[in-house]
């Protein structure tokens, strides 16, 4: 099928679009809205094609499964909830750390570029495993209605211990926290 890129002007125009092609934005939940999605595309992080008759949300997507081991314990990081500023909570329980990719981004920069901002760790782009990359179309768990092909790479880290916080770490950004816990691996 032949895609078009859509170029889209605005906040309003994206509204537009979406409601012209039957996206039921009523469902979306208090998370993410169009304001979100409409710095997605701003930023290069997501991009709206039109295939056919249907709207579609490219987005790239860097996952990185992080461990840490010390002796004969191995850990996992897992996204266990978002707490939003208002203090409703969104369990997620993701077994990795996840970020979009920019337009144009290596993968292995984005991975090491989201595990600086989701865990506030440095790593090289290169310490991070390729453990492969596949493509879905799904509709989108954020925006629900919007039909989503994902671009995923997938990588492993192990954290020394001079990165390692037995505690786990937060992201905090303007609308809500991000909990990270670690688990037996």
């Amino acid at each position: 099928m032949v895609e078009k890129i859509l170029e889209i002007q605005s906040e309003d125009h994206l509204e537009s679009m979406l409601r012209t092609n039957g996206v039921p934005l009523d469902e979306w939940d208090s998370f993410k809205g169009i304001s979100d999605l409409w710095k997605e595309i701003k930023s290069g992080e997501t991009q709206m094609v039109q295939e056919g008759k249907e709207v579609v949300r490219q987005v790239g997507v860097v996952r990185i499964h992080v461990f840490y081991e010390k002796g004969r314990v191995k850990l996992k990081l897992i996204e266990e909830k978002q707490v939003r500023n208002d203090g409703e909570e969104r369990v997620r329980g993701f077994d990795y750390v996840a970020e979009k990719q920019k337009k144009g981004e290596d993968p292995n920069r984005a991975g090491a570029r989201g595990v600086q901002e989701e865990l506030g760790i440095f790593v090289n782009p290169r310490s991070l495993s390729s453990l492969g990359a596949k493509t879905e179309e799904r509709d989108s768990p954020s925006y629900p209605g919007l039909k989503s092909r994902y671009k995923t790479y997938n990588f492993e880290l192990h954290l020394e211990d001079s990165q390692f916080n037995p505690d786990g770490y937060v992201e905090e950004d303007e609308k809500k926290r991000t909990f990270f816990k670690w688990i037996p691996a």
